[in-house]
């Protein structure tokens, strides 16, 4: 891989990484909000947390093993600071009292269905299994989030 092309892709990763704390902080914002969900939102506020971090290893995996990897489906990072800055306004809107718990949860399904963490794979492609087992959980953190907010939407309006 050329170092534009790799200079690209770690900036992708970094950008990723801050929408992974974007949206942790959207879920410890709903914690402290609400504090009987607080165990709820801080659980997936942790594993966003975790998210970033695994953006930083594949991020170090590109950097240390170039040329094991090839660039397919590129995320624009533009859109990536787009979707962080929309986190960061329904933070405040959160904090402003301008959005109930069940409200909150919508953003945060819509927050889960809509995150490129799940087009990791498909933006690198390459045969290094531990970076794909990194993509791999991320997606699949993904999907079982959207998962446990639907459950929990249900569970609030009954």
């Amino acid at each position: 891989m050329d170092s534009k092309t790799l200079e690209g892709l770690l900036d992708i990763f970094a950008v990723l990484r801050e929408a992974e704390l974007s949206v942790k902080a959207f879920y410890d914002a709903c914690a402290a909000k609400w504090p009987e969900g607080a165990e709820f939102w801080s659980g997936i506020a942790e594993q966003e947390a975790r998210h970033a971090q695994d953006m930083e290893r594949m991020a170090a995996m590109l950097r240390a093993r170039p040329d094991d990897f090839q660039p397919g489906q590129l995320l624009n990072p533009v859109a990536i600071r787009t979707f962080i800055k929309g986190m960061a306004w329904n933070l405040d809107r959160v904090s402003r009292g301008e959005l109930d718990q069940v409200k909150a949860l919508h953003v945060a399904r819509d927050v889960e269905s809509a995150l490129i963490e799940h087009r990791i794979a498909e933006m690198v492609r390459t045969s290094d299994q531990a970076f794909l087992s990194l993509a791999r959980q991320v997606a699949e953190d993904t999907l079982r989030h959207r998962r446990d907010m639907d459950a929990r939407l249900a569970a609030l309006k009954k």
